[in-house]
């Protein structure tokens, strides 16, 4: 997916949300992340995530619950933490943590949801199955971006994606991707 359709992506969802890589450097920053902790986008990109959010649990990588969940591999429930916003006031969040992987199932990064604690208990952050879908969209919308651009050759398009043949045909037919006529 290319990076203007990425933050589209990310602007849409209500709640704050915060992507990184697996060193802990932010890759994408929503508006609602703009909104909640009072820092811009530009601002944040490229920083490591402890630096921005300041949570007491960020200080050592022993309490940060994003190095446990990129460990075990699977989204963390729903914590509530303090953070520090760019004024320097505290706010509490309820953040939820779940890891990234790419087209081999390895872990590249994770993902940061996160919405004040005193929102609505009806506004609750998203389940599981409510964040890999909006993942498997992105995963999809990129493949067949590539197979478009391709003719969709399918092995034009693993190339390009970096997978082999074999692992782009299964992830057509997970994500019931097929070519157009």
């Amino acid at each position: 997916m290319r990076p203007e359709h990425f933050a589209t992506v990310l602007d849409a969802v209500s709640d704050a949300v915060l992507t990184i890589d697996r060193d802990f450097i932010i890759t994408g920053f929503n508006r609602a992340a703009e909104r909640l902790t009072g820092h811009r986008r530009s601002d944040v990109i490229g920083r490591h995530c402890y630096e921005v959010l300041r949570s007491n649990g960020c200080q050592t990588i022993d309490r940060c619950p994003m190095t446990l969940a990129l460990r075990v591999g699977e989204q963390l429930g729903t914590r509530e933490v303090a953070i520090l916003n760019r004024a320097n006031e505290e706010a509490l969040v309820r953040i939820t943590f779940t890891p990234l992987f790419g087209f081999e199932a390895e872990i590249v990064g994770g993902v940061e949801t996160f919405r004040a604690a005193d929102a609505p208990a009806d506004a609750s952050l998203p389940t599981r199955s409510a964040a890999l879908s909006i993942l498997k969209a992105t995963e999809r919308r990129a493949i067949e971006e590539v197979l478009q651009r391709t003719g969709w050759n399918r092995t034009v398009a693993s190339r390009e994606l970096g997978v082999s043949r074999i692992t782009l045909w299964r992830k057509m037919r997970k994500l019931g991707i097929k070519p157009t006529s």
